[in-house]
């Protein structure tokens, strides 16, 4: 539900309100839980395999087994969430001053109940110790019973997220410079940011199957609640010199209770150097503070994303399959992370060589220091000789017992590239108004850090670490309006880039050879119908040609086949909306 309200006290000031209201609920299934239970009797194993080992006088346990709980059946989620946006405000003109004062509060709740997959671990082992559920193969019936009796059907876990805050803005002309008003403005925020955690009692007991510190020495997960208070304060002037000539100059400061403050500049500059011909360029700094669940997320514990394969395991056993699971990770916040700050500038060109045509080409370049982001899986396991002790937790035997992944200030990141636009529009005809454009982005660099010291790497065309940047993006589209009517035809385009690789081949125990995935390609189709002043209705198809995800080998996201951060697995989607204003 969406809904706005206003009220006009007098021609001077307006008063207004508005409402969202939002509720989720999704099912997600993963495959069948990953468990490893260690050390175990020899009479747990198949006939043939425990008299092949008594005979050879070897004791009478093994370190252990590892396998996915089929008969548990697949894990299953259930999520319920729920969202609210309140604002009231109000707006008007004070001796001159353009002013919008609002109060606004929003809240976000989530829970998420597990509905199968997921087994009591204690009962489980057990029922693993004494035989009755069978690792090796299918269990009797009595296993089949033990496991369904032991099956968790309850909320997990529950979180909420709470921020009010209340924001004045104003601008006022201060005075006439021979291109115009030197135009001023200025605002000011408070905000208070509120998150919760609520793990259940059995989370925090220790004793999910699936979802536990398989040490049993972590002590982290408990219920928490975090606060802070976030204050903002920003001055801009805009200031035509001259008719061709026009400076924009803002500075904006904010004080984080838990991160400190930053004072960030901007200056704008824009030249016209023709009727047709602007030329126009900015450069500023930036901040962003880490959130309150980059600092202060509880721990949770799972599986790594894919199969992985551990190079110093395969150096020690000579074996592909010994060395490769999905290996136990446990995912951290940060408290001691401190903010992101950035350095960026533009330079760019805007020409119309008449009413009929419009380009646009700008030149961006952005530099990050202390990027807030987390270490991937992939990264960790691969190089065992910088990670050992750090990020990888190791046995006695050599093999992975933990991945830590935590929030970190990985370094720097730079990053380069342009922006263009074309656009025309035709002539009013008979037939109605026709018109195109193009808007799209190629990437020149993309270059990070993953951590202070190390070497940059580049993500530019080809996925690494946890995203992929592809060099080249665009929209297409093509309109028709006719009166009250409107369609639109538009494609999205993304280009193709090298595939994440972490699959070997099990005949020879050879990495596969690289590969890359196709460039993206969507058509959509939309039109509207403004019946009158106040209604309007739209309708359309998105993604006309039913055109799957291209396929990717990448499994940061814990899914398969492809990548969800750029493409839409579900196929061609019809929709209908309509719009009254009450006016």
């Amino acid at each position: 539900f969406i809904g706005r309200a206003t009220f006009q006290i007098n021609p001077e000031h307006q008063v207004f309100a508005e409402l969202m209201q939002a509720e989720t609920e999704s099912t997600y299934r993963l495959s069948p839980n990953p468990i490893r239970i260690r050390s175990l009797p020899l009479s747990v194993l198949p006939e043939r395999y425990r008299a092949a080992l008594s005979a050879s006088g070897l004791p009478s346990t093994f370190s252990g087994i590892r396998y996915r709980m089929k008969e548990a059946g697949n894990r299953t989620h259930e999520v319920t969430s729920e969202g609210q946006r309140l604002v009231l405000g109000a707006t008007g003109n004070v001796s001159g001053w353009e002013y919008d004062a609002a109060f606004t509060r929003s809240e976000n709740r989530a829970t998420d109940k597990y509905v199968d997959g997921y087994v009591l671990f204690d009962r489980f082992e057990a029922g693993v110790r004494n035989g009755t559920i069978n690792p090796f193969g299918p269990s009797s019936q009595a296993g089949i019973d033990l496991i369904n009796s032991i099956k968790i059907n309850d909320e997990a876990r529950k979180s909420k997220g709470l921020s009010e805050s209340i924001d004045f803005k104003a601008t006022k002309p201060l005075a006439k410079l021979a291109g115009g008003d030197l135009g001023f403005a200025f605002g000011t925020e408070h905000r208070r940011e509120t998150t919760s955690f609520n793990p259940s009692a059995l989370l925090i007991s220790n004793n999910i199957a699936g979802d536990r510190d398989s040490t049993g020495l972590s002590t982290r997960l408990q219920a928490t609640r975090d606060r802070r208070n976030v204050t903002s304060m920003f001055a801009e002037l805009n200031a035509p010199f001259t008719k061709a000539l026009e400076a924009q100059l803002a500075v904006r400061y904010d004080r984080y209770s838990d991160a400190g403050d930053t004072l960030n500049p901007k200056l704008g500059l824009r030249f016209q150097a023709s009727p047709q011909l602007v030329i126009r360029g900015s450069a500023g700094t930036g901040f962003r503070a880490p959130s309150l669940a980059d600092l202060n997320r509880p721990t949770t514990y799972g599986v790594a994303s894919s199969f992985l394969t551990d190079p110093q395991c395969v150096a020690k056993e000579g074996s592909i399959d010994l060395c490769t699971d999905q290996w136990p990770v446990e995912r951290r916040s940060n408290p001691n992370l401190k903010p992101e700050k950035s350095e960026q500038f533009s330079l760019g060109t805007v020409y119309e060589p008449n009413r009929n045509w419009s380009f646009t080409l700008d030149y961006w370049n952005i530099t990050k220091k202390d990027v807030i982001s987390t270490l991937g899986e992939q990264i960790i396991v691969e190089s065992p000789a910088k990670y050992n002790g750090r990020y990888i937790t190791r046995d006695r035997d050599g093999f992975i017992t933990n991945i830590i992944l935590q929030k970190e200030n990985q370094g720097r990141l730079k990053t380069s590239g342009l922006d263009l636009a074309a656009d025309w529009r035709g002539a009013p005809t008979s037939y109605g108004r026709f018109s195109a454009g193009i808007s799209g982005t190629i990437v020149f660099d993309y270059d990070r850090q993953f951590g202070p010291l190390e070497p940059y790497r580049s993500n530019l065309g080809r996925f690494l670490n946890d995203q992929v940047i592809q060099r080249w993006r665009h929209r297409l589209s093509f309109g028709w309006e006719y009166g009250p009517y409107n369609l639109t035809v538009a494609n999205q385009y993304s280009s193709g880039y090298a595939d994440q690789n972490t699959t070997y081949n099990p005949v020879t125990d050879a990495l596969l050879p690289s590969r890359r995935v196709k460039a993206y390609s969507l058509w959509d189709l939309t039109g509207s119908w403004n019946v009158n002043k106040q209604l309007k209705l739209n309708a359309g198809v998105l993604n006309v040609a039913n055109t799957p995800p291209p396929f990717s080998n990448q499994a940061y996201y814990f899914l398969a086949t492809y990548d969800p951060t750029h493409t839409d697995p579900r196929g061609r989607f019809f929709f209908t909306r309509v719009s009254y204003s009450f006016k």
